[in-house]
């Protein structure tokens, strides 16, 4: 959901950490590290207080497309299997041809 806001405009309050800590920056959010109703209510505090371009947010999200994830799911399956397997993936008629395509 942090992406769709963040394409859509809007800056997101987000727990620091897995894949929060891939998207979200500075630019585009905040960041909370404490996990309880405490925490939220002041992560919600500062981020009333703060100002964010809504262009900057919708930039961020444009980088977290379908394809880009193809690519770089790819390229870690490419990185570290085994070779007859790597061989398999990018034969002409593998289903990967297309992703393979756009590097």
């Amino acid at each position: 959901a942090l992406i769709e806001a963040m394409a859509a405009g809007m800056p997101v309050i987000a727990f620091e950490e897995g894949g929060a800590l891939e998207t979200v920056t500075k630019k585009t959010g905040l960041f909370f590290n404490d996990p309880t109703v405490d925490g939220l209510i002041a992560a919600v505090g500062k981020f009333e207080a703060m100002t964010f371009d809504p262009q900057d947010c919708r930039d961020r999200a444009r980088q977290f497309t379908r394809l880009k994830f193809q690519q770089e799911f790819v390229r870690e399956i490419l990185a570290h299997a085994p070779a007859r397997i790597v061989s398999s993936l990018t034969s002409a008629d593998s289903e990967l041809q297309p992703v393979l395509q756009s590097f």
